[in-house]
């Protein structure tokens, strides 16, 4: 019998108990979760897992809480350990963190369920590094320089990350120091008897990405994706906007890779004359066989095959140089791909139906409430901003949360911050859901519902016009929940396994 991974709301109560009581490792007997200004633990949602920081013996830590895990999960982390442990010693820089993957490291609700810890990583991610550097010409120049030496380094030590994105790369202030994060699709020679365990985010993989795919070859079109959008920021920087560009998704989306013959994106990014020639290329190697794809240090370099690609796709030799054409503006594309579930923020019973995931909410800004005011009990007044995407008459409300921890961040561009400015514009935002509240209120005797995204970002609300607002919500959730589930996944452990981990402990 199988045992079923805890959700959001188990591993708050978990992790509001004495960390005694919780954790199986002393050294997280004295730990001490970080909270955010209502009280509860500071969520940050991954793929695989929901991360909470912890300092314990002066160290700041940062624990991932699995809703998730592959079948395999001990026989990937013992040799992806092995792996990016070596890596940091031939590097002589730390592009990996140290982690340790405890099996039966975390107690929730009488079962033991696996915590993988790792020293909490500095800098910025590169959704929020980009979301104020994309005009500094100089910046991004030297960020792509850094992700051509990572692709040179990650080639040399046969390591491939699985899930190069925006959100999976942390960014030194001056570009010149990256570090990857989150391991769980990683693939080492090891593992080569395995496959995939995830697909990557949508907005950075090949469209014909699937699990049998697992190689080396794993990160070369993602890296494909991060040098060609950085070269048209350097050459145009307001395509960053035009493309509706956010800590999702750079320039291009899952929308363009799947019919760049249809992409408005393509035909923009092909008409910056300096870049027509990789746009092209690049058209080609997306509707290619994933297989195909050349190796990212090719592209740099424009050595791309481009008549066996040609000769591979599906479509008439000449369409591809149509599509991207100057003179071409191909129609919008027909449907939208996200990585994650796309929601109505308007239905708050479907967002409540959510709690626990992560989504994409999209809806139109009702109200925009922002000031100060006193958090639990503490007698200071902090800042706060609220979207509401209801009024409150109405008894039930769906808001994304920006609290005190965030806008108290030395250094916040205060531009990238809501206003009352926004109130009846589109926005959307990528988050989790959180546990619904209920809110007193004297017209409401049970009080108001209230299904909130806390963000822990300003890049992760964006601003969208209300026809791809609709063709967002128009868009394939099917396809995005299919992505989530390879064979490889499980969100159940296998009861056996849970008891040999009691019985472990019961020893140690």
């Amino acid at each position: 019998m199988a045992l079923t991974l805890p959700n959001l709301e188990q591993y708050l109560r978990a992790l509001q108990q004495p960390p005694r009581q919780v954790f199986a490792d002393p050294d997280l007997h004295q730990a001490k979760i970080e909270t955010n200004a209502l009280g509860m633990p500071r969520a940050r949602s991954g793929n695989f897992a929901l991360v909470f920081k912890a300092t314990a013996h002066g160290k700041a830590l940062a624990l991932r809480c699995f809703t998730r895990v592959s079948k395999e999960i001990e026989q990937r982390y013992s040799a992806i350990a092995k792996a990016t442990h070596a890596a940091n010693r031939t590097l002589g820089r730390e592009t990996f963190v140290a982690f340790d993957y405890e099996p039966g490291g975390m107690l929730v609700e009488g079962n033991r369920v696996p915590l993988l810890k790792m020293a909490w990583a500095k800098g910025q991610t590169l959704g929020d590094y980009l979301a104020v550097h994309h005009k500094h010409t100089l910046k991004l120049r030297q960020l792509r320089l850094s992700l051509r030496d990572l692709c040179a380094d990650l080639r040399r030590l046969e390591i491939a990350h699985g899930d190069i994105q925006l959100g999976n790369i942390l960014v030194s202030p001056e570009a010149d120091s990256l570090t990857l994060i989150d391991y769980d699709g990683m693939f080492v020679p090891q593992l080569s008897s395995l496959k995939a365990s995830e697909l990557g985010h949508v907005n950075f993989q090949h469209p014909l990405r699937n699990e049998s795919f697992f190689n080396l070859r794993l990160d070369d079109f993602a890296f494909i994706v991060l040098d060609l959008s950085l070269r048209l920021l350097e050459a145009l920087p307001e395509i960053y906007d035009r493309t509706y560009s956010d800590e999702e998704g750079l320039v291009f989306r899952g929308t363009d890779f799947a019919d760049p013959l249809a992409s408005q994106t393509f035909g923009m990014a092909a008409r910056v004359a300096s870049l027509s020639v990789p746009v092209k290329q690049f058209a080609l190697i997306c509707m290619a066989p994933i297989d195909r794809v050349p190796r990212a240090e090719d592209f740099y370099r424009g050595n791309v095959p481009v008549k066996d690609l040609a000769a591979a796709r599906p479509v008439k030799p000449n369409s591809a140089e149509q599509a991207v054409s100057r003179s071409a503006l191909p129609p919008p594309p027909k449907v939208y791909l996200g990585s994650f579930e796309v929601v109505a923020a308007a239905s708050f019973p479907k967002v409540a139906r959510l709690v626990g995931r992560r989504v994409e909410l999209i809806g139109q800004v009702v109200e925009v409430r922002a000031g100060k005011t006193r958090f639990g009990l503490e007698l200071a007044l902090r800042p706060y901003i609220y979207i509401d995407f209801q009024a409150l008459s109405s008894g039930n409300v769906v808001r994304v949360k920006i609290l005190p921890e965030l806008l108290e961040t030395p250094g916040l561009d205060s531009r990238l911050l809501p206003n009352y400015a926004w109130v009846g514009q589109w926005v959307a935002v990528t988050e989790v859901v959180q546990p619904i509240q209920y809110l007193s209120h004297p017209s409401f005797s049970q009080g108001i519902g209230e299904a909130s995204l806390v963000v822990n970002s300003p890049a992760q609300i964006h601003r969208i016009p209300v026809e791809e607002a609709r063709f967002r919500l128009a868009g394939n959730n099917q396809a995005a929940k299919q992505r989530l589930k390879t064979r490889a996944i499980s969100t159940r452990l296998p009861r056996h396994r849970n008891q040999q981990i009691l019985a472990q402990i019961k020893r140690s």
